[in-house]
């Protein structure tokens, strides 16, 4: 039974400090896995390009900055733009410009896996607590191991669990 690919999405809130992490989870990911990963990292549009090409070295699966209106292809990577959000249409996910991500968050399907690693915008915590409580896709960097750990901390001490090893090897086989 095939699942449609918009299903399968992985997303990635960080910020200052989150990089390391990033890098680390990129290793994880294989060439070709089924699903679409979006990284949010809270940096300048100017600086995506040249995070975009360092990050590419630490993993086989195709990496790239999203445009604006672009619809997003399974087995691959998306560095998501600020102020950046994401639409789901029947084509599947879109970077939609100017949105940001609360709406996205709120509105998703529960499939949806969110991952909380350090330095993630404390405007998302309310919608980030929500998304968690209805469903166990969310995930966060141990707080302990985030260079700013306010968000996955509020996150923690909701009930969220930790991303471990294991949990990220059952998702991307």
């Amino acid at each position: 039974a095939e699942t449609a690919d918009h299903d399968r999405l992985f997303l990635v809130v960080s910020g200052v400090g989150g990089p390391g992490a990033v890098r680390t989870l990129l290793q994880k990911v294989p060439r070709g896995f089924a699903g679409v990963m979006v990284l949010s990292l809270q940096i300048g549009a100017a600086q995506l390009e040249r995070l975009c090409s360092q990050l590419q070295k630490v993993t086989d699966a195709d990496l790239r900055v999203a445009d604006s209106d672009e619809h997003l292809r399974s087995g691959s990577i998306y560095l998501l733009p600020p102020e950046c959000g994401i639409a789901v249409s029947a084509l599947g996910y879109q970077c939609q410009p100017r949105t940001g991500l609360r709406a996205f968050i709120t509105l998703q399907s529960k499939m949806t896996r969110i991952l909380v690693l350090s330095g993630a915008d404390p405007a998302l915590t309310s919608a980030l607590i929500a998304f968690s409580a209805g469903c166990k896709n969310l995930y966060v960097q141990d707080p302990e191991e985030c260079y700013d750990a306010g968000v996955a901390r509020e996150l923690a001490n909701a009930g969220a669990p930790q991303l471990t090893e294991d949990t990220m090897v059952k998702w991307f086989n």
